[in-house]
């Protein structure tokens, strides 16, 4: 044992002193003759290479990479071209390595190549440069040669980078190493290291911003048939791993196969990886979860490339800056075909799972979209909706408050590409399924009308909407809605299809000033701010109407029942009945908002309504002479009117047109200003209550100004004849005939003789309604009183004779005899 020792140790020693003579005998050499070996290099490098070379300082060193000779070079710069505004490398340290026998023999083999803190350019004609410097090797190498046959490339703090007319890249390499090896013209290449891609840009598209990544890889490049194989290539991003691995070669038509795998990588990265103009779009959502996917890139001789994947990912997450919790994704995996890359109608995109919450609101579902070009999207769906989540996403600023959940069971196909381009047919937009609400409640349109207690189901059905059984609150009534509305949602998406259908409704209570202005009672101009009015042009709608109570402003109906239509911006009304101030009333109208203006065209019939609230209802037509509380009594009456409203529904009272066949009945005037001053003629205290006989006449409103026909005014036992005009600014011209109470008693006529018969002192009433002045009508009283003085004399004839008959009869003024105002 002991001689076995004794022996190690002699060859050991031999050993290093053998190496050690070598290592000296190098050292004599490389100092005797290294500015031979340094000249004499870089002449060959100069005739190897056809870029200018510069290099500050240059020495020699045993030590770097022994038992080779390592060229130090500091501060090297290689110009790209004469001229030329880039170099092509310019780094701080060089260092080449090169065999020690080779170098004694007068070849310089190059084994190793060190960079450290520099550029590196790679120019678009780095392959014709090289070419060039190919040819001049194989001259040099008659002669003083220099032989390139690395096996170890190290970079270390080095920025590449490449731009061209197409592309541009730059990519921070820290530590990176390749160890080459050259056999029968076989290149096999392991790379390792740490590097940083700070930009990539390919035409218009700008990919991977500052993405440090580690790699590992193995590379077999065959230099004859421009093939290359890639085996075991890792990609590794944080806990983020890809790996690669394929085949493929240069030429245009050699097949090319590579599969890439990924696990846990995540949206952040994948992100990234994506042009900028996209992870801008995407990176607001602050996506987040772990992505597992497998790809596979196949490109065959003559044929198409295909690309195929899987992918999924878990317990991922979206933040919508409008919610204060993100949305949870559990599971969302799918799979992605394009059979054809340059050909994206063949591309299929489907998501067979889908599963994610949001607060309480859950969804289950699948989505495929194909035909990338088209774009043809199909969606499957189950879901339980919190409508304070849906309205917080939709935040549509009509709809506020919203509470309560929706049950969603349907399915949706659609065009998308014909959709977004506002080109709406049945075949590019299906939907089918159901919608239930349960106590679902918000608050709608400007008003802020709250609509509350919402129960009910909706059936969609290709392009249609089966209300059923829908029920709840709208402001401070309850209704109930059912019916079938046509091309709801592309009308609600696309604002262009148009909306049709026939509609049920009923509703104990509808206050329409509620709804338009937020709250109830007596709403006017003067005192709320008025919406505008309008009427969508798409709107094609029948209203069944059943409405128990209806208010609006000053209008109190109630049992309304009828049809209401929506066509060609007009508001139809169809044998609309309804009960208003204790009788009835039959309308048929319509509201044209075609125009800048609202168009409003009127047909009814009034039977036994209350004359006062008619007039307190339409605000005393706007005039304050004759209101509302001056009269009594029902009319009955045939009403054609027309008139003009702004979009705020204040009405244009210069463009009202009305005519009124009407009948009054037990008709009154109460403490009517005018009529008190003929105290002077009659008994006052008649005169504060007088009474209207049965009437039947026609009463025309035009140009601002209400005719009011000869109609007889009488409180037993005095009738007044009374007739005239007045206009909505207040100018007033009315006409008074008084029967001569004194005159008829002097003639001894008996109290039943008929006053209408009987001697009359007409008056003019004329002026402001609040300043205007009564005048005696002397020529209009002769001539009554002629005539009455020949009637009264015929009828104490008649008396004598008893033949006298009661005539009823009383003296009317024609159209004509109206008093006119005067310019």
């Amino acid at each position: 044992m002991f001689k076995i020792v004794r022996a190690i140790r002699k060859i050991l020693a031999a050993f290093l002193f053998w190496w050690g003579i070598i290592v000296i005998a190098t050292g004599v050499y490389c100092y005797r003759y290294q500015h031979q070996i340094i000249q004499g290099l870089l002449d060959e490098a100069n005739k190897w290479s056809s870029y200018p070379i510069q290099i500050r300082t240059v020495r020699l060193t045993l030590f770097k990479s022994f038992p080779s000779i390592a060229l130090a070079c500091h501060d090297v710069v290689v110009k790209e071209r004469t001229g030329a505004a880039t170099d092509l490398i310019a780094a701080r340290k060089i260092y080449c390595a090169f065999d020690v026998w080779k170098l004694m023999q007068g070849q310089y083999l190059l084994t190793h190549l060190h960079v450290e803190h520099g550029q590196l350019h790679i120019g678009e004609d780095l392959g014709v440069s090289l070419s060039q410097g190919a040819d001049v090797q194989k001259v040099a190498q008659r002669e003083i040669p220099l032989i390139v046959g690395l096996h170890d490339i190290h970079l270390k703090d080095m920025e590449l980078w490449c731009s061209g007319a197409r592309q541009h890249f730059r990519i921070y390499a820290d530590q990176m190493k390749a160890n080459l090896k050259w056999e029968h013209a076989v290149l096999e290449a392991d790379l390792r290291g740490k590097a940083v891609i700070q930009h990539i840009q390919f035409k218009d598209l700008s990919f991977a911003q500052n993405l440090p990544l580690s790699l590992k890889a193995s590379l077999t490049y065959d230099q004859r048939q421009r093939t290359w194989t890639l085996r075991s290539t890792q990609l590794r991003h944080g806990n983020a791993l890809l790996t690669l691995q394929g085949n493929g070669g240069l030429a245009a038509a050699s097949p090319i196969f590579l599969t890439i795998q990924g696990k846990r990588v995540s949206p952040q990265f994948l992100l990234r990886c994506l042009p900028k103009q996209y992870d801008q779009k995407i990176k607001q959502y602050d996506p987040r979860g772990q992505v597992t996917f497998g790809c596979r890139i196949d490109k065959q001789p003559s044929q198409f490339c295909s690309l195929q994947g899987d992918f999924a990912l878990h317990d991922g997450a979206i933040t919508v800056s409008q919610l204060s919790a993100p949305i949870v994704l559990r599971l969302l995996s799918g799979r992605l075909n394009i059979p054809n890359i340059q050909d994206l109608k063949t591309a299929t995109l489907r998501l067979d799972q889908l599963t994610g919450t949001a607060a309480r609101s859950k969804l289950v579902g699948s989505i495929a979209l194909r035909d990338f070009h088209n774009l043809y999207l199909q969606c499957v769906a189950k879901a339980k909706l919190e409508l304070a989540v849906l309205g917080t996403l939709l935040a549509h600023p009509a709809v506020t408050d919203a509470s309560g959940m929706l049950d969603l069971d349907g399915k949706l196909e659609a065009n998308l590409k014909q959709l977004m381009r506002g080109h709406y047919e049945r075949e590019n937009f299906r939907i089918s399924g159901a919608l239930q609400t349960q106590a679902a409640q918000f608050k709608m349109g400007p008003a802020q009308v709250p609509c509350k207690d919402l129960m009910g189901k909706l059936i969609f059905k290709d392009d249609a909407l089966i209300i059923q059984d829908c029920s709840g609150s709208i402001g401070p009534g309850g209704f109930m809605l059912a019916g079938t509305l046509h091309n709801l949602l592309p009308h609600l998406f696309l604002a262009k299809p148009k909306l049709w259908g026939d509609v049920q409704f009923c509703t104990d209570y509808l206050d329409l000033d509620a709804l338009r202005y937020g709250r109830s009672g007596s709403v006017t101009p003067t005192n709320v701010r008025l919406t505008k009015f309008n009427i969508a042009p798409q709107w094609f709608l029948n209203f069944d109407c059943d409405i128990q109570q209806f208010h609006y402003r000053r209008f109190q109906g109630k049992n309304i029942r009828g049809r209401v239509k929506v066509k060609d911006q007009k508001l139809i009304a169809e044998n609309l009945q309804l009960g208003f101030s204790g009788g009835k009333v039959f309308l048929d109208g319509a509201i044209d908002a075609s125009t800048d203006d609202l168009n409003i065209h009127t047909v009814a019939k009034l039977q036994s309504v209350r004359l006062a609230d008619l007039f307190y209802t339409f605000e005393n037509f706007r005039q304050d002479f004759l209101m509302d509380s001056h009269l009594s009594g029902k009319v009955s009456s045939d009403v054609d009117l027309t008139v003009q409203a702004d979009r705020r529904g204040n009405m244009r009272w210069e463009t009202l047109n009305a005519v009124i066949d009407c009948r009054m009945i037990d008709g009154g005037l109460h403490n009517f200003d005018p009529i008190q001053q003929l105290a002077k003629y009659m008994d006052r205290e008649h005169l504060t209550n007088l009474r209207f006989s049965e009437l039947k006449n026609r009463i025309l409103i035009k140009e601002k100004t209400i005719y009011i026909p000869p109609m007889e005014v009488h409180a037993s036992p005095t009738r007044i004849q009374l007739s005239g005009m007045h206009t909505f600014d207040g100018k007033v011209a009315y006409t008074f005939g008084v029967p001569f109470a004194g005159l008829q008693e002097e003639l001894g006529a008996p109290d039943d003789i008929d006053a209408a018969a009987g001697p009359h002192l007409f008056f003019k009433l004329a002026g402001h309604t609040g300043c205007y002045t009564i005048n005696h009508d002397a020529a209009a009283s002769r001539k009554n009183l002629a005539k009455a003085l020949k009637g009264q004399g015929k009828v104490l004839r008649n008396l004598l004779q008893g033949t006298y008959r009661k005539n009823k009869q009383f003296q009317a003024l024609a159209l004509d005899d109206y008093f006119e105002f005067s310019e």
